[in-house]
């Protein structure tokens, strides 16, 4: 294992050429064909990439002085202490258990050198052979994940395989494997890159140009938020407004009111992040009801490459109001609509019934238990996953207009039965078991 380099370029195409009908369908969707996507320059962007990245790793991996495939650290998260590992192989090399010796020794050096406590490996589900290996590594399967990336041309469910390093056995994973005899394929090659090409020299003074154009247009398009106005059954309403950077920082963890509570959230982390928003990485909202503040919505990670978005929702009363529901599930609508967001997924404390009746409420569907995640104590712990999907999400209209007033949007327009009112006018035909569960839970 070894970090990629520009001369892995002829074997890289070679093989991910020769194999597109094993990896194209579980490869990231993309408009630009298969061959375009495996020339030189292509090739040195991700080399550089993976280089500059500060919240990815990636590994080359090389069988007998030969470049055999590529293994991924990514989302690494030094709070969580976790990341999200993946891979591809020759397909040459099948059936040796190859994939399986990657995976576990990147394990032992993210458990090892990098501290880390968590790692999982989402998988598509009719992806068998990448199950297998990751079984045999040593992962468990933890939840099944609706849309959770398009591949292969369309959003495809993918299983969370996962490990903790409390799970790992005495002196790590590699020792674990019994990993057969293969025949020597080459001659080992110099450690030493070679000189870079004319085109390795162009592409890479276009990346480091580009990237400083990019974090120019981030910084200068964040913030340009609208308010969102609504209205609920009882004739009262709400206002989504923008929270600005620096009022985050004052709902960072610890610094909610005494009765304040945190419904849906990723895990640890310290809050809402002022960097986060100025660079168009998280979207904000305080929510208003009668002139009374009651907390804020906010999605977090947005990833466009695959269209996910994490959900954080902060309650300043111990029992959420109903607009709080309303105003989650007109951001989430804002997400899917207007931002096409394919997917938005929160973590729930299992161990607390509000918040995950204030999930099935506002149209999340409960995925699986995860175990080893970090939460607000710094402690780890088991949370549960609760996402929703576009394909699946209510419709709605929301009008999102620069200073708008109260009174746009009625609330069953928005969510199918208004959280905690005990009553089932607006609710969905094909009555989904999650929104009666929790309107149940709440008025018993």
């Amino acid at each position: 294992m070894r970090p990629p380099r520009f001369s892995d370029f002829q074997r890289w195409r070679r093989i991910r050429l020769r194999d597109r009908e094993f990896i194209e369908r579980f490869w990231a969707s993309s408009p630009v064909p298969w061959e375009q996507r495996h020339t030189e320059e292509w090739w040195i962007r991700e080399c550089l990439h993976l280089r500059r990245a500060s919240h990815s790793l990636g590994f080359a991996i090389e069988v007998d002085g030969l470049f055999s495939g590529q293994c991924t650290l990514t989302d690494l998260d030094p709070d969580a202490r976790s990341a999200e590992m993946g891979i591809w192989m020759d397909s040459a090399l099948g059936g040796m258990r190859v994939g399986s010796l990657a995976l576990a020794m990147v394990a032992d050096h993210a458990f090892g050198a990098l501290g880390l406590h968590r790692i999982t490996a989402p998988i598509s589900c009719d992806n068998e052979p990448a199950a297998r290996a990751v079984r045999r590594a040593g992962l468990v399967h933890e939840a099944t994940m609706r849309a959770y990336f398009d591949v292969g041309g369309c959003p495809k469910d993918h299983a969370l395989w996962a490990v903790t390093a409390d799970t790992a056995p005495p002196g790590g994973f590699v020792v674990t494997l019994s990993i057969p005899g293969m025949p020597p394929r080459g001659r080992p090659r110099p450690v030493s890159d070679r000189l870079p090409s004319v085109v390795a020299i162009v592409t890479t003074a276009r990346f480091f140009a580009g990237s400083v154009k990019g974090r120019v247009l981030s910084h200068l398009s964040s913030g340009r938020q609208e308010s969102v106005a609504g209205r609920l059954d009882d004739d009262s309403t709400f206002v989504l407004t923008p929270l600005s950077p620096r009022e985050a920082q004052h709902h960072r963890n610890g610094q909610l009111s005494p009765r304040g509570r945190s419904l849906a959230r990723r895990g640890c982390g310290n809050g809402l992040q002022p960097a986060d928003l100025r660079a168009g990485r998280a979207l904000a909202f305080r929510v208003v009801s009668g002139g009374i503040a009651l907390g804020h919505v906010a999605l977090e990670g947005l990833d466009a490459v695959r269209g996910n978005a994490v959900l954080r929702v902060e309650s300043e009363t111990y029992e959420p109001h109903t607009a709080l529901v309303s105003a989650t599930t007109t951001l989430m609508l804002h997400g899917f609509r207007d931002l096409g967001l394919r997917r938005i997924q929160t973590e729930i404390d299992p161990d607390d019934p509000l918040a995950t009746s204030f999930a099935a409420a506002a149209g999340l569907e409960f995925e699986g238990r995860m175990s080893g995640i970090r939460t607000e104590t710094g402690s780890f712990g088991v949370r549960e996953l609760w996402a929703a999907v576009a394909d699946t999400a209510a419709p709605a209209a929301v009008t999102h207009t620069a200073g708008a007033e109260p009174g746009d949007v009625k609330a069953q327009d928005i969510l199918p039965t208004p959280y905690g009112t005990g009553t089932t006018e607006g609710s969905c035909d094909d009555g989904k078991s999650g929104v009666t569960r929790g309107r149940d839970h709440l008025r018993g």
